[in-house]
């Protein structure tokens, strides 16, 4: 059925790590900002109805896929600063309704973004967000690892995935040569830290930044897609990853902010 002359498909392309904090809270805060855009333009208005698309990034190659402790890991990275740390992403987590388990495992996400890339390519977006959803779930509330099958296979399940066609596609390998390019084209485009979210393919947020920037962008993209000059559209330019970094709200490849 053809689309309607009302509504725009946008596609929101999000560069991610599952083991990135800033990443868990900036989907939450996109979230809100396109509840409030929806609240804006409320059906039969002119609207945009958004694609959420996951891309991988590895804040920790060398990660083992035997999981370890998570607070050992973060000590070793950030020594003293560990605590201070915790708390932190505390206070951003309870404004968007997450509650973090600190002391649970982490481990080598390379499988997990195999995983997330296959569901994308076979299943569509809709699937790989959920699945995106119950995996942050999973390692940050749960304190489960990424690096364990089992728990990939359990959140695909919750998904709405079959367990066994996971599991086979899991000890496969397949994907791994995509992912891999991804990860390179990431490189490539200059992604320094996670989150980094690219708009109708050239709006940019880096960093989980607050709801109103994700509304800035949505109603500037709603302009464009409808060509109309709403007054009340707040133009907003996306942040530089380094800055993002710096002010604490995304994960930097070399440890820093997470």
């Amino acid at each position: 059925m053809a689309t309607s002359t009302l509504v725009r498909r946008v596609t929101i392309d999000i560069v991610s790590d599952g083991v990135c904090p800033f990443c868990y809270i900036g989907k939450r805060r996109m979230e809100q900002g396109l509840r409030l855009y929806q609240d804006r333009h409320p059906a039969p208005e002119p609207r945009l109805v958004f694609d959420v698309q996951w891309h991988p990034f590895e804040l920790d190659s060398t990660l083992p896929t035997k999981p370890v402790s998570k607070r050992a890991m973060y000590a070793q990275k950030f020594g003293p600063m560990a605590p201070q740390l915790e708390a932190r992403l505390d206070r951003f987590a309870q404004d968007v309704g997450i509650k973090f388990k600190h002391d649970g495992l982490t481990g080598n996400t390379f499988d997990y973004h195999r995983l997330m890339r296959h569901v994308l390519v076979e299943f569509g977006w809709i699937k790989q967000n959920l699945l995106a959803e119950h995996l942050f779930r999973a390692y940050f509330e749960e304190g489960k690892a990424l690096s364990v099958h089992d728990t990939l296979v359990d959140g695909a399940v919750a998904a709405g995935l079959d367990a066994d066609q996971m599991r086979e596609f899991l000890t496969s390998g397949e994907q791994g040569y995509e992912v891999r390019g991804e990860l390179a084209e990431a490189r490539r485009r200059g992604v320094r830290g996670v989150p980094d979210f690219t708009i109708a393919g050239k709006h940019h947020i880096s960093g989980a930044e607050d709801p109103a920037e994700f509304l800035a962008i949505f109603e500037r993209v709603h302009c464009e897609s409808f060509a109309q000059a709403e007054g009340d559209a707040a133009s907003a330019s996306a942040s530089a990853a380094a800055q993002a970094v710096a002010a604490g709200t995304a994960c930097g490849i070399d440890g820093k902010g997470c």
